[in-house]
């Protein structure tokens, strides 16, 4: 059986795919890739299905080995220092555009490939053709760091693991359009410059005192549960709440200083009132914001929101060639 051994973990990866999605009722987050636009770009590129199982890191990424067999291996993320292959590992195509980098890697049986450090961003992907194959739970192999069920996806992968590889689907090829790929790019985010986020407003918007845009500042005790922002936040004069669903991109104001956006690994409730809502459009580009990096709010309302996320469907399926659900 060919497997994709793990050297060294590298800093929390773990493994992502759609998510569990439909089970929120029973109280179990969706999960998924923090950045699912990188994500389905690392899995188009080695044909897999855009939302394959395939590894995820921050900013410090794996060594992994080829174990019987030999993998096709894609790495994307923004400016790697160090990601190198060992013996017969070999580059078999790479594009790079506006400092991120897309790769794919031919890594013989006992090679390795090193991911290095990705620059000026929060996480990396790390896709092998076939897609991952782990246990899973609920349908879904994404890990939930700390959930309450046993086994890998309740933990970050450790030196040691092996995780199986399914057979390459062979039906679908990379042939990705470059303009709308470049466009892409040009909208992940880059940690020296502010990054401007859409937000609509939330439902208790109006009993905010203020309806400002930042500038917030990402806080480092920020994880894949919820972005911690610090800025010029603004004071909840409504009545206090029970506790309300959460979606993906709500800000909370937890009445501390501080915003909480919801991450992927967000909780399905919440008791903060929510002062908006980051649109699907941006959703993916707060995964790559490390701690330091400002961000500012632009308000829009729900027709401008359709059609940037119509948009940003549009773009990832014209630059992968596949469907975007």
């Amino acid at each position: 059986m060919v497997e994709l051994c793990v050297v060294h973990a590298g800093m929390l990866a773990t493994v992502q795919d759609r998510g569990r999605v439909g089970w929120q009722a029973q109280g179990v987050p969706v999960s998924g890739p923090a950045d699912w636009v990188s994500a389905a770009l690392a899995n188009a590129v080695v044909g897999n299905p855009i939302d394959a199982p395939l590894v995820e890191f921050l900013v410090h990424g794996p060594t992994v080995e080829a174990c019987g067999g030999t993998l096709r291996i894609a790495v994307v993320g923004r400016s790697f220092a160090m990601l190198q292959g060992n013996r017969d590992s070999r580059c078999l195509w790479r594009m790079k555009m506006a400092g991120w980098q897309l790769s794919v890697w031919e890594v013989p049986s006992g090679a390795q490939l090193t991911c290095g450090t990705v620059r000026q961003a929060a996480r990396g992907y790390l896709a092998v053709a076939g897609g991952l194959v782990s246990e899973a739970f609920l349908g879904s192999q994404s890990t939930l760091l700390g959930a309450p069920w046993p086994g890998q996806s309740s933990r970050p992968l450790k030196g040691g693991d092996r995780l199986g590889v399914g057979q390459e689907a062979c039906l679908r090829t990379f042939a990705s359009h470059t303009e709308a790929l470049a466009t892409l790019v040009r909208l992940m985010p880059h940690t020296t410059a502010p990054t401007t986020i859409r937000l609509l407003a939330g439902p208790q918007q109006k009993a905010f005192s203020l309806r400002g845009n930042g500038p917030f500042v990402i806080d480092p005790n920020s994880d894949r549960t919820a972005l911690r922002l610090t800025g010029a936040v603004p004071d909840y004069q409504g009545e206090e709440l029970f506790s309300l669903p959460l979606v993906r991109g709500a800000v909370q104001v937890p009445g501390d200083g501080t915003l909480l956006v919801a991450g992927a690994d967000h909780p399905v409730t919440g008791g903060y009132p929510i002062w908006g809502i980051v649109a699907f459009a941006d959703e993916w580009r707060l995964g790559e914001l490390l701690p330091g990096a400002r961000l500012y709010f632009r308000w829009i309302g729900w027709k401008e929101a359709v059609r940037a996320a119509e948009n940003l469907r549009w773009l990832v399926q014209l630059a992968t060639g596949q469907t975007v659900a």
